[in-house]
């Protein structure tokens, strides 16, 4: 029992498990932080409506994905090492995409990205009251734009309202048109 023993709420055996990578060399702890249930959400949302995703699909699915982060992640570091800083910025994530190879991320990424400061400049988090409908509101000169590309990309990784519909803390394009938090009964 004493292999078992829980802290912080974390069997710590999983966690051990977790901090070795495919390669066998080292670990990291992004095993353990990246939910399953959040990536199986996503691979439901490209899979046809009456799709089943097996258990060990699942898990290898999570394996690649962690992976991928993984090595994006460590590439990006390096970039901020090498330019002597400690913080790991977006634009290290961006240049990593190119230097890995993935550069038709860097474009959707660029664009997500450029939304999210947008989106923050122009109040960032909203739950503390519903604005009106979107019908009611004009634009205003100066607030978050998107081109129709980057409202297709924010609507295809942002889950929708109707995933996490009792939630009310999923972020969501539709309804309102005003981005994160707001259910229906708020």
């Amino acid at each position: 029992m004493a292999g078992n023993k829980k802290r912080g709420g974390r069997n710590m055996d999983q966690v051990k498990k977790a901090a070795v990578r495919s390669d066998g060399v080292g670990g990291s702890a992004t095993n353990a932080e990246l939910p399953m249930a959040n990536l199986v959400r996503l691979i439901k949302k490209v899979l046809p409506g009456k799709a089943k995703i097996g258990g060990a699909a699942k898990g290898l699915t999570h394996d690649c994905a962690v992976e991928f982060v993984g090595f994006v992640g460590d590439e990006a570091s390096e970039k901020a090492k090498a330019e002597h800083r400690r913080t790991v910025a977006p634009e290290d994530y961006l240049g990593s995409f190119g230097d890995l190879g993935f550069d038709r991320y860097v474009d959707p990424m660029d664009a997500y990205i450029h939304g999210y400061r947008e989106f923050e400049r122009a109040g960032g988090n909203r739950r503390v009251a519903p604005p009106p409908p979107a019908a009611a509101t004009p634009l205003t000169p100066g607030g978050p734009t998107f081109t129709d590309a980057e409202l297709q990309f924010l609507r295809s990784v942002i889950p929708s309202r109707s995933d996490d519909e009792y939630s009310g803390s999923s972020p969501a394009i539709g309804g309102y048109g005003y981005g994160y938090g707001y259910g229906k009964n708020m």
